[in-house]
């Protein structure tokens, strides 16, 4: 790959191409497979994300070919600033998109991530809209106060944002103590059977 001769200076060696290759190998591989990903119907939902993932290698690529051309600029280090920069602006979009207290969707992005499911439906395909709430919570927040109240709400949320990961539904904070599930091809076609299988339980 490259060697140093006897006076301490570096040469590049008849294999010194094959460096870049295995050190992007890994990476492009993992950037196809997103890409493939985002175009798939069962993550129409998590289409940008994985977009976001197949784009995080194109700009230390790019810059990388560049550096071996000109080993004395760094624009590989351009190219990897680029790419953390653009993974700070999608977190950042993350944070917008989210509720504050739960970290589960908030209404816009539940209504945004709606949309998606229904333009995503294939012929037969149904799909369920069900708003939960949180039976007596103002009971629960008038006697244990609102940290309880907080506490519980997060329990809730965290329990559905574990069946939406598995089921690859869609869950999110419609506001105070309302939740709201989109889920499609439920094969009992019985929309109860889904609340009952949502491993929701606090104390």
């Amino acid at each position: 790959l490259f060697y140093f001769d006897k006076n301490g200076v570096y040469h590049r060696g008849p294999l010194f191409y094959m460096q870049q290759v295995l050190s992007y190998w890994y990476i492009l591989v993992s950037s196809v497979k997103c890409f493939a990903r985002s175009f798939e119907k069962r993550y129409y939902s998590r289409k940008n994300e994985f977009l976001l993932l197949s784009a995080f290698v194109i700009p230390p690529l790019i810059c990388g070919i560049i550096q071996i051309m000109f080993q004395n600029l760094p624009v590989l280090s351009v190219g990897i600033v680029i790419s953390f920069l653009m993974a700070y602006i999608s977190l950042l979009e993350g944070l917008i998109v989210s509720d504050p207290l739960t970290r589960i969707p908030n209404r816009h992005e539940l209504l945004e991530r709606l949309a998606s499911f229904i333009k995503s439906l294939k012929r037969g395909e149904e799909l369920y809209f069900m708003f939960i709430d949180v039976d007596s919570f103002k009971e629960i927040n008038d006697t244990f106060g609102h940290n309880e109240g907080d506490r519980i709400l997060t329990e809730i949320a965290a329990a559905f944002q574990k069946y939406a990961i598995k089921t690859n539904a869609c869950c999110g904070r419609y506001g105070g103590d309302e939740f709201v599930a989109c889920v499609r091809n439920i094969e009992t076609n019985e929309p109860t059977r889904v609340a009952r299988d949502i491993p929701v339980s606090y104390t």
